[in-house]
């Protein structure tokens, strides 16, 4: 079966600059990630974007220990 990541470029014909490819590459990443530990990912988005209008860092995105 085709990953996520590879279904979306297909359907997306890719990226303009490469300022698109590294924001794609990083939300398929975050997407992913939080997929396998079971995370919602709206919730994670939610939290850093917060911290980045307050001049914080983002959230770990790394699970626990």
């Amino acid at each position: 079966a085709l990953r996520p990541a590879v279904i979306y470029r297909k359907l997306s014909f890719g990226t303009q600059s490469e300022a698109g490819s590294r924001f794609i590459e990083r939300m398929l990443t975050i997407s992913e990630t939080c997929r396998l530990q079971k995370r919602p990912i709206y919730r994670w988005l939610c939290d850093a974007v917060d911290a980045s209008l307050k001049g914080e860092s983002a959230p770990c995105i790394l699970s626990g220990p």
